[in-house]
């Protein structure tokens, strides 16, 4: 993979469009300061991605009813090819103090870059 992203990052993200991206996705992946990024996230090696997706596949040493926060906010695309919209809601109705996931129409999984205003805002007032 570290081959493939060093060599052509925007034709990995291009590849991988017909699987698991939205437009909108590849609209953002495509652009040139996110391949930087993409590149300088890859640089020293790719342990760091390996060992993320390697814990969030175990077992978690709690069960997600045991979260007890006064509010607990869920932010997901409709459109998210990587984690399927589904996951958002299965998780909020899991957590007791989750009341519903905020799924945004037309968006995938880059929601957090096109929506980042709203949910800060939603965090905002959640936090009063």
């Amino acid at each position: 993979m570290r081959i493939l992203i060093f060599s052509d990052p925007v034709a990995l993200t291009e590849s991988s469009s017909d699987t698991n991206m939205s437009a909108k996705d590849m609209q953002f992946f495509a652009r040139g300061e996110y391949t930087a990024a993409f590149i300088e996230a890859f640089r020293q090696g790719t342990e760091g991605i390996t060992h993320d997706f390697t814990i969030e596949r175990l077992d978690w040493p709690f069960e997600l009813e045991e979260i007890h926060a006064p509010t607990v906010l869920v932010f997901h695309g409709e459109e998210d090819g990587g984690v399927h919209p589904n996951i958002g809601e299965y998780v909020c109705m899991r957590i007791p103090s989750c009341d519903e996931p905020m799924i945004y129409p037309d968006e995938g999984h880059s929601v957090v870059y096109y929506r980042y205003e709203e949910i800060i805002q939603a965090l905002l007032e959640a936090w009063e």
